[in-house]
This record gives structure tokens, C-alpha cells and sequence, in this order.
């Protein structure tokens, strides 16, 4: 008896201690909802107005009230505000990771000092296109959110853009936009998951001072673009829909790209499934791995292992009618009780 006091005891307690967390949650939550209702841009410190204008407006528009965390949002001084960073008096990096919903307000446009930017959150609607007002972003993080329709093609003036990551964004996807080849500072494009269909456009062989790119797992195919081959330091373009040869380009540096991948593609394969390395070059390049002093990997692996059913594809594996799934298991236990019967014969 004394352990189920004691058990309903401990019960109560921890039933209690997370009513307290519960409504301790919930009054912080009041709290910076309430003060964001009342904030005055006019009145805050390390910030401008516009950007004090710009952060209210995304608060707003992205359920800023059940938000998992806002610490500070609402007081006067932005520089305490929780993902948000300010350097020397403007806003310089925003992560909106922490539950944000909805869709992402144009006001963003008004951060003009930002340098980062990371969307990993469920915002819904389609991205928009004041992002590429950022002239001063460096970098640009889209992961994990319900966007849907395209990449916009006024990504294509962010000038100072150094890393591009969209990927896990279920909904988001059509073709690329050739206007992105325009970003002759980018240095690491990553692209993943998602709707995305067609070809590499031309355009991005203006992509100069790419160092990594890295396409996986989308509906992309066509021809792997030669100027891929002079990408020093990573090319990943696993599970797509990339077909035709290997370009011979590839061979012309054994060192380049330092880490190759393309495996399940639709690549030009032999009899075994295998790409083909179809000239001398290409050999080389293929054999420079493995051993000290080599490139860091080269993984093509088997090509022709995807099917058309989805954007992405998927593995093909071998299929088995119907009907012997079915009939198998009742042929079997027709030859057990026949052997059975027969033994009491």
C-alpha cells in the first residue's frame, strides 16, 4: 500500500511540475506576443527602424505566438533577440528555425545588412522574390519547409551569394533556373529532395567560382554538364536521372573533382551495370582513388536502378506477380499435408 501512495505520489509531482513548465510556456509566449503588439520601431536600439519594421512583419505573418522560441522578441533592444544577430547597430544574421509557420513575409527585403539567412521551418506559400533584394548575403539556407512552386529566378541578384542550400523541401521544385548561373561568387551550390524536374541550363556553366555542388535525389537528368568537370573540389549528384556518357572532360584532370559521386543515375552502363569510362582519360581519372596522395572518392556505381514514378525516381527492384505471392504459401501447405497424410498411410 505504501508504494502506491508513494507511486501516485511521484505522479502528482511530476504532473504539477509540467503544468508549471506548460504555464510557464505559455506565459512567455504571452509575453513577447504582447510586447511585439505593442512594439515601438521608433524606440529600439541596435537596429534600424526599417529592419525593427521588417522583423515585426515576419513575426507576424509566421505565427510569431506559438513560435518554440522568442526570447526577448518584443523589447527594445533586437541585439537580445533570440536568432537574431546584430553587428555594429544593423542585423546581420536571421535564423527563423524555431517553429515558424505560415508564409514568409516581402518585409525580409528590409534586412538589408543581412550576411546569413536560414528558413528551417514549416513556412508555407512560395518564397519571395524581395529575398533577392539581399545584396549582402553570403549565405542562404532553405531546409525543411512546405514552400511550394519554384526557385526564384531573382536569386539571381544576390551578388555577394557564397553558399546555396535548398534541400528537404518537399513541395518546392519545376525546373532550375538558369538565371542562377549569374551568381559568379557562389562557391557551394547544394540542391536536394524535392519537385525539381529538367535539365541543367547552360547558363550555369557561368558559375566560375563554384568549388562543390551537390544535386540528390530530385527528377534532374540530361546530360551531366562538361563545365562540372572543372569543379575542384566536390560534384555529388547521386539519385537523379543524369544520363549519357560520362564527359571526357573528366579525364583531363585526374585530380578534379576531388570527390565524385553519381551513383543510381541513367548513365551510359556496360554489361554489368557499371558507367562507362570510355576513354583513357576518363580510366585514369576513375583509377586516381583509393591509395595515399589520390583523390578523396570516386562513386558511380550502378546506373539504370530507377524507375519513373516519382520526381526523385526510386530503386527499381525485381517484382514478383501477384498471384504467386499469393499461391506459394498455399502450395506449400499443400505438399506438408500431403507428406503428412502419407505417413499414416
Amino acid at each position: 500500500m505504501f508504494t502506491s501512495i508513494r507511486m501516485w505520489g511521484q505522479l502528482i509531482v511530476f504532473a504539477l511540475g509540467a503544468a508549471l513548465v506548460l504555464g510557464s510556456s505559455i506565459a512567455k509566449a504571452q509575453d513577447h506576443f504582447t510586447r511585439m503588439q505593442t512594439l515601438d520601431c521608433t524606440a529600439v536600439s541596435n537596429a534600424s527602424v526599417v529592419e525593427c519594421e521588417s522583423l515585426r512583419d515576419i513575426y507576424f505573418a509566421s505565427d510569431g505566438a506559438n513560435w518554440t522560441e522568442a526570447t526577448n522578441w518584443g523589447t527594445t533592444d533586437i541585439s537580445t533577440w533570440a536568432r537574431v544577430q546584430v553587428t555594429a547597430g544593423e542585423v546581420t544574421a536571421l535564423q527563423l528555425d524555431r517553429g515558424q509557420a505560415g508564409p514568409l513575409s516581402p518585409s525580409i527585403s528590409g534586412l538589408q545588412n543581412l550576411t546569413l539567412l536560414s528558413l528551417n521551418a514549416p513556412f508555407t506559400g512560395t518564397i519571395p522574390d524581395s529575398l533577392g533584394g539581399l545584396t549582402e548575403l553570403e549565405q542562404l539556407t532553405i531546409t525543411n519547409t512546405n514552400f511550394s512552386g519554384s526557385i526564384p529566378a531573382a536569386f539571381s541578384t544576390l551578388s555577394s551569394l557564397d553558399i546555396l542550400v535548398i534541400s528537404q523541401n518537399d513541395d518546392l521544385g519545376g525546373n532550375l533556373p538558369p538565371e542562377l548561373g549569374q551568381l559568379n561568387t557562389l562557391e557551394i551550390l547544394r540542391i536536394g529532395g524535392g519537385q525539381f524536374t529538367g535539365t541543367i541550363p547552360t547558363m550555369w556553366s557561368g558559375l566560375t567560382a563554384l568549388e562543390e555542388i551537390s544535386i540528390i535525389d530530385t527528377g534532374i537528368g540530361g546530360e551531366i554538364p562538361v563545365s562540372f568537370a572543372n569543379i575542384p573540389r566536390a560534384v555529388i549528384i547521386q539519385d537523379n536521372q543524369f544520363s549519357g556518357l560520362i564527359p571526357a572532360e573528366f579525364g583531363n584532370d585526374i585530380a578534379t573533382p576531388d570527390d565524385f559521386r553519381a551513383q543510381r543515375n541513367r548513365l551510359t552502363a556496360d554489361g554489368s551495370g557499371d558507367a562507362v569510362m570510355h576513354t583513357a582519360g576518363l580510366q585514369a581519372w576513375f583509377a586516381n582513388q583509393g591509395f595515399v596522395g589520390a583523390a578523396t572518392r570516386r562513386l558511380i556505381g550502378l546506373q539504370s536502378a530507377l524507375t519513373s514514378s516519382g520526381p526523385g525516381g526510386q530503386r527499381a527492384v525485381p517484382t514478383t506477380p501477384l498471384w504467386v505471392l499469393v499461391a506459394l504459401p498455399l502450395i506449400i501447405m499443400g505438399v506438408l499435408r500431403r507428406k503428412a497424410f502419407a505417413k499414416h498411410l
